[in-house]
């Protein structure tokens, strides 16, 4: 028996507390994603992308989440199960994409390739999940046109990077105000240690995407408990943060997402919806694939405070490869890196 403890057997010594349990992460997050089809040697279609996202701390009930701009919690609540067990959480996104032919060089108006297109959109999101399932819903307000200095910007990354100049943005869609609204939903049907999976089914609606989807997602490695995170830009998809960590945990695991898509309407290859006077729109010789296939693969590193993710998108052809120019990427193929810390 130690001196120690005799002192503390006797009274002379307060004994040792000993060290809190470590238990579910309760923290709100923030997140940076850049995506760009560089990765690919690629610069056409989704040609780059920023987004900023917070998502608040887990609660209780969806009236308990707090913490972010979000608004709009009334349209989501008929749409959100209603338990006690699960997690609830709310969450913002503003981002800025670029979107581009391929013969971004040529001064005239290129009906044989996808049109140039700068947004700008925010979403709120707002979702209930567990370890077994996943409701979500989101809305999205914003705009696209010249309005969103698509031009500018990229004229400025393309000065700092060294590459081709874009000369055709006067061709550009017209500006045009964005809603869509999303919602999702997931089912884990495996779950093992080191591996499990879920079945996703989503649907979108709007003047900038609309579409039915369903995929198949699964987690390789040690991945915390919910479901996995899929890059998915602001307004192809719902954001989110379904994961029940481990406050002290760290994780590494790598994901593969598979998915097939069916469009109805997408403006970066079909052109404005409320706003159709312009040439491209009109006479566009572009005819957009209605069913893609996608494969989404994902590693991920995910410590206490911090994490980071990247993703790479792979698909079928978004555009039909004998109604465009040639050098056309039809797949458009783009990777995304996302930093993520927890407040």
């Amino acid at each position: 028996m130690s001196f120690v403890t005799l002192l503390m057997m006797f009274g002379l010594l307060p004994a040792l507390a000993p060290p809190a349990a470590a238990g579910p992460d309760a923290s709100a997050t923030q997140r940076l994603r850049w995506t760009n089809d560089a990765l690919f040697g690629q610069d056409n279609q989704f040609s780059n992308g920023i987004t900023w996202q917070q998502f608040s701390a887990p609660a209780r009930t969806l009236d308990d989440t707090s913490g972010t701009p979000a608004f709009g919690r009334f349209l989501a609540r008929p749409l959100l199960p209603q338990d006690p067990g699960l997690t609830y959480r709310e969450g913002w996104a503003i981002a800025h994409h670029i979107h581009t032919p391929d013969e971004m060089r040529r001064r005239d108006l290129a009906l044989d390739d996808v049109p140039f297109l700068g947004m700008v959109g925010w979403s709120n999101s707002f979702y209930a999940f567990d370890d077994h399932n996943f409701t979500g819903f989101e809305w999205l307000i914003g705009w696209a046109g010249d309005l969103t200095q698509g031009k500018h910007l990229q004229r400025l990354g393309h000065r700092l990077s060294g590459a081709r100049r874009p000369r055709g943005w006067r061709h550009q869609l017209d500006n045009e105000p964005i809603l869509n609204i999303f919602y999702t939903r997931k089912h884990k049907f495996i779950e093992q240690p080191r591996f499990d999976a879920a079945v996703s089914l989503d649907a979108a609606l709007g003047n900038y995407f609309s579409h039915g989807q369903a995929g198949l997602e699964m987690r390789f490695g040690r991945a915390p408990r919910g479901f996995a995170y899929v890059a998915a830009p602001v307004g192809k998809g719902l954001q989110y943060d379904a994961t029940l960590r481990h406050d002290a945990a760290t994780y590494t695991y790598l994901s593969v997402v598979t998915a097939v898509t069916r469009v109805l309407h997408a403006m970066p290859r079909d052109g404005n919806v409320l706003r159709r006077n312009n040439a491209w729109t009109q006479e566009n010789q572009v005819r957009s694939e209605k069913v893609i296939r996608r494969l989404i693969i994902g590693l991920h590193h995910e410590r206490p405070r911090w994490s980071a993710h990247l993703n790479l998108w792979l698909g079928s052809d978004s555009v039909d490869p004998d109604t465009v120019v040639r050098r056309l990427d039809t797949a458009n193929n783009f990777g995304a890196l996302t930093l993520e810390r927890r407040l």
